[in-house]
């Protein structure tokens, strides 16, 4: 071999040896620390899963309990102004309400003969109805009791006696826990009917 061919070969050589792939190349294994890392993350959050308590369903069954007071109109042929207050207890199940209805109630009567006559009133009435957001509507028999002074004939205009049948009719309107009402209640009376117009105000603990 000549002096130049040597020369070239030990010039090359070692840059061959350098650059040449190994002949049977293996896949890099994966960083221990990364798996770990991944199994760390996974037990934390299975842990946490454990931890957090499952959603708590809501009852259907709640309390109905709220008091009221109120200003009552009576009208047709015994007509007065009363004032009072109002109690409501009960129970809703699934939009469906089934309460009592206890009031007492303190005015005078106007017009008519008995006009300055002080009168009071005591109805129960058992309530029947259904909940729409915060729209309420119920409706249900009454026992009623009124006294005062009393009338000889029909023409005097007094109002007392019982127990006596009546109706209730309510729409009311809950905001939070305060509410709106506006009832309808007519007590068949002798041979008429004496109706009361109801506005109330109110506060519901439910």
């Amino acid at each position: 071999m000549s002096r130049l061919a040597l020369c070239s070969f030990l010039l090359v050589a070692p840059f061959a040896v350098v650059g040449a792939a190994p002949c049977s190349a293996q896949p890099a294994s994966p960083d221990p620390r990364e798996v770990d890392t991944t199994e760390s993350v996974a037990a934390e959050e299975a842990a946490l899963n454990a931890r957090t308590p499952a959603p708590m369903l809501s009852h259907p069954v709640h309390d109905i309990a709220g008091v009221s007071g109120d200003l009552a109109a009576l009208v047709g042929e015994r007509s007065g102004l009363l004032v009072g207050a109002s109690l409501a207890l009960g129970l809703r199940f699934y939009g469906v309400e089934v309460f009592g209805l206890m009031r007492a109630y303190g005015g005078t009567l106007i017009g008519g003969a008995s006009e300055g006559h002080g009168v009071g009133i005591m109805w129960s009435a058992a309530m029947f109805g259904f909940a729409a957001g915060p729209f309420h509507l119920a409706a249900g028999p009454s026992l009623d009791l009124a006294w005062g002074c009393s009338d000889a004939n029909a023409s005097s205009g007094c109002y007392s006696g019982g127990p006596l049948a009546g109706m209730d009719g309510r729409v009311s309107i809950q905001l939070e826990h305060l509410t709106i009402t506006l009832d309808v209640h007519p007590t068949f009376y002798r041979t008429s009917t004496v109706t009361a117009m109801i506005l109330g105000f109110g506060w519901a603990l439910d």
